[in-house]
């Protein structure tokens, strides 16, 4: 089981998808913290399954993921690979981002 929320923006819109399982937890490793109790809120949202997380994909600009669960969808759905998985105490967090091609050119 899944949970996910969107936040929407007049540019941008993120979807945060983690792991029900990993909410209300802190985990931490080499300098970084990913504090799942303070900001739970982020992903706590909608309940939802792999199928209709991976439906919400297209729509977004950036993709918020932690949980195996969660990072799962989008590596086999081909938007990351293993290699992109960051390990923060044990928890896998991927983050991705669309670039138009507007924001291409600026780089």
């Amino acid at each position: 089981m899944l949970y996910y929320k969107i936040h929407e923006n007049s540019e941008e819109i993120i979807l945060a998808v983690a792991d029900k399982d990993v909410l209300g937890k802190k985990y931490a490793s080499n300098g970084r913290i990913l504090d799942l109790i303070t900001f739970s809120s982020f992903y706590q949202g909608q309940r939802a399954n792999e199928n209709d997380v991976s439906k919400l994909f297209s729509q977004c600009t950036s993709i918020n993921l932690v949980g195996k669960l969660a990072c799962s969808i989008a590596i086999s759905k081909g938007f990351a690979k293993k290699d992109d998985i960051v390990d923060i105490g044990g928890l896998s967090h991927i983050q991705l981002y669309k670039l138009s091609e507007d924001t291409k050119s600026k780089f």
